[in-house]
């Protein structure tokens, strides 16, 4: 269940700092440097995610990179927040919506998946990013490999994300 009791951010977008923490600790490291392990392993999951967004975007690598490389998005890379994991997580799924919609080949279920999840993770950020899971919908206008069904798959599970997001 991906409960948010505390109408913050769901728990997915703190696994990195977890993590860093769960290491310092393991290690019986200070507090500080606990933090900052957990800061770099924070930037280590975004410059993850920009580089799969790099590799999926089909046009604009140069200004995706550019974009990932500038001052502030790395300092809010390096901050202890969870913006940085949720802006390199929107920008993967607007990369890799655009890599599905100019994709030539039949969409695979593998694909699909990711997609899915993507969209899951957008849907539990913050209610004001869930426009861009219109880009779905995009998605299934643009491609004449997708049938009735499939679209209709997409749809209800953007209608069940946004009566989920209502309720947090």
């Amino acid at each position: 269940k991906l409960d948010c009791p505390s109408k913050g951010y769901c728990f997915i977008y703190y696994v990195g700092y977890a993590i860093g923490m769960f290491i310092s600790r393991i290690l019986q490291l200070n507090i500080i440097i606990g933090l900052y392990l957990a800061r770099i392993i924070n930037f280590i999951i975004v410059l993850a995610l920009g580089y799969i967004a790099i590799k999926k975007i089909p046009f604009g690598k140069i200004l995706l990179c550019t974009y990932l490389m500038i001052p502030m998005f790395m300092q809010q890379a390096t901050a202890f927040t969870v913006d940085s994991i949720m802006n390199s997580t929107i920008i993967l799924f607007i990369a890799y919506t655009l890599n599905l919609i100019f994709k030539k080949e039949k969409i695979d279920k593998k694909e699909k998946i990711i997609f899915l999840i993507l969209t899951l993770f957008i849907g539990i950020s913050k209610v004001p990013y869930f426009p861009l899971i219109g880009m779905g919908l995009i998605l299934a206008k643009r491609r004449k490999d997708m049938n009735k069904k499939e679209i209709d798959q997409q749809l209800l599970f953007q209608i069940i994300l946004l009566i989920k997001i209502q309720k947090w």
